[in-house]
């Protein structure tokens, strides 16, 4: 689960969270060490927003390394503490990578998607861990969110691509049935393809035209 309430997630439809005992995952996590598996991906949405739980599992595969099995999380880049981001100074090159969802940096489209998010402290914590040249982070930004036209979103490329991430990943919006974002397309003037992926192909602010020339950026 998730306790965010991005309005184009489906996580945040139920808002409910659960936590697995720390005993039972470090088990999972021993049995995957033992048997060197290459990388184990954790699907929590923001692996790291109950510090006890995320600090215990990183400190966990610090100390049981076996120097094959790589440890993939999606996080909250702003939610970091010094604490784990000194565990993670010490880890191995390849042993953790992270997932960090900016999406944007346009302060009025992070209101209207319901998102909560301090970016210059993401900002900060990113290059804190880049500093330590050990992990991969792996940033992703959404098209076609409301309030976004061309112009912004060079600017929120830009600065994410300031960031030198290994990998930035340029994702399009999907209007999932369900999610919040659902119920808003009128609003905001976005069409999208009524068959899987639910992709946006126009907002009032995005023409079908800029989200094609964007599609070749991202190749």
């Amino acid at each position: 689960g998730c306790p965010f309430g991005c309005s184009y997630c489906l996580s945040s439809v139920e808002k409910k969270v659960r936590l697995r005992s720390l005993e039972k995952v470090y088990g999972e996590l021993q049995f995957f060490l033992d048997n060197r598996v290459k990388q184990v991906k954790f699907v929590d949405r923001t692996f790291n927003m109950d510090i006890r739980h995320s600090k215990g599992i990183l400190k966990y595969i610090l100390e049981h390394d076996n120097g094959v099995t790589n440890f993939h999380f999606e996080i909250g880049g702003d939610l970091l503490t010094e604490e784990e981001i000194g565990l993670m100074s010490g880890m191995r090159p390849g042993l953790l990578q992270l997932e960090i969802g900016v999406q944007s940096v346009n302060p009025r489209t992070i209101t209207a998607i319901h998102r909560q998010m301090n970016l210059k402290k993401l900002k900060d914590n990113v290059l804190a861990i880049k500093s330590f040249h050990n992990i991969h982070q792996h940033l992703d930004l959404i098209a076609g969110l409301p309030y976004e036209d061309a112009a912004s979103f060079a600017k929120s490329f830009d600065e994410v691509y300031a960031l030198q991430p290994e990998k930035l990943q340029l994702g399009f919006l999907k209007i999932l049935k369900g999610a919040p974002v659902s119920l808003e397309t009128g609003s905001y003037g976005i069409r999208h393809i009524s068959r899987p992926p639910y992709e946006v192909m126009e907002t009032r602010w995005m023409t079908f035209d800029d989200l094609c020339r964007l599609k070749r950026v991202e190749e």
